[in-house]
């Protein structure tokens, strides 16, 4: 291990022995942006988005004969604050290494290093549901990362507040079922029972996606449920219809049950839940600003990355982005062990 590529460091590239060298594994799929609403900020933008409700009453008022009509309310309610954080990763290769390796496949997958950022990026967003019910974590760089959204509590809690109402609202699946029809109609009753705007009042979001851990137990169970033809209870099939056929999207999050280091943790292989997914008025308040998107840094585009005495090149990648919740409206989890 070594973040040099050298002779001296690793010498199995350029000893008299004859080796046969093959990476270990693949990237895993990027696949939990699908979940965010994506904010292209671009450069010289600031480096802060702030990212705010705003509400009105539903309902017309009576109006008896000849007397003011009522007005109706109006209001903003929580924000969240996003600050750029920046990324990066670099690689070094001596002269001798690019030179006398007898295997430069090895050399040009070791500092092609086009995964790093938006691998970051995956394990980031999808941590903000793996760390769901708790207000902070520590990053795997060591950072704390405020999670709360904009009522201060946990992106997942039993008793979300609102601006205006007294009222208090849930997003988690009592009693963490594990993922079945039981427990899926239980979040899905949370969906019509607990969706309101800033003044207590019933509101709607267009529930869509359902996401879930990378653990086969789980991952069959949802395939089985949403892609049977007929309804996986009935005794008998013929002309029974499966209502969850196609019902919703699914996304598999590899990185959900992982720790901060992005290490498996057996303790979150159950989690799942929906979401209302997209950028609509009925979209989920989950957003994630983009001030660079992930580019690669090299000798050939970037001189200052050739150290000319020491004969070392650095290649490198770079990505600056934040995540931003404002509310946890739309999002409805099970924390199943």
């Amino acid at each position: 291990m070594d973040t040099n590529l050298n002779t001296i460091s690793i010498a199995d590239m350029t000893d008299l022995l004859r080796r046969e060298f093959e990476m270990v594994g693949q990237h895993l799929p990027s696949v939990a942006t699908a979940l965010f609403q994506k904010d292209e900020r671009g450069l010289n933008s600031g480096e802060f988005a702030l990212y705010e409700e705003f509400d009105t009453d539903t309902f017309a008022s009576w109006k008896p004969q000849g007397t003011p009509t009522a007005k109706a309310r109006a209001g903003v309610g929580y924000h969240k604050q996003a600050k750029v954080r920046r990324f990066g990763i670099e690689i070094d290769i001596t002269d001798e290494m690019r030179k006398f390796n007898k295997k430069p496949e090895f050399i040009s997958k070791a500092t092609n290093l086009v995964n790093y950022a938006p691998d970051r990026i995956e394990l980031d967003l999808t941590h903000r549901l793996t760390f769901a019910s708790a207000t902070s974590y520590v990053d795997r760089d060591g950072n704390t990362i405020d999670l709360t959204v904009g009522d201060g509590l946990a992106l997942a809690s039993s008793a979300h507040t609102l601006k205006y109402s007294s009222t208090t609202w849930s997003n988690i699946v009592s009693g963490a079922p594990t993922f079945g029809r039981t427990g899926l109609e239980a979040a899905e009753l949370l969906a019509v029972t607990n969706i309101y705007n800033n003044f207590g009042e019933k509101r709607k979001m267009n529930f869509n996606t359902l996401f879930y851990t990378d653990n086969p137990t789980t991952e069959n169970l949802v395939m089985e449920l949403l892609q049977s033809t007929a309804s996986i209870s009935s005794g008998i099939n013929s002309g029974v219809k499966n209502v969850y056929q196609a019902k919703y999207k699914t996304i598999k999050l590899p990185y959900l049950a992982t720790n901060a280091q992005g290490q498996y943790d057996v303790a979150k292989k159950g989690y799942w839940g929906i979401c209302a997914s997209g950028s609509d008025a009925g979209a989920w308040q989950a957003y994630f600003p983009v001030w660079e998107s992930p580019y690669m840094v090299d000798p050939m585009t970037t001189p200052s990355l050739v150290d000319g005495r020491s004969d070392i090149w650095t290649y490198g990648t770079r990505t600056s982005y934040d995540v931003a919740i404002v509310s946890g409206r739309g999002f409805i989890i099970s924390l199943a062990s």
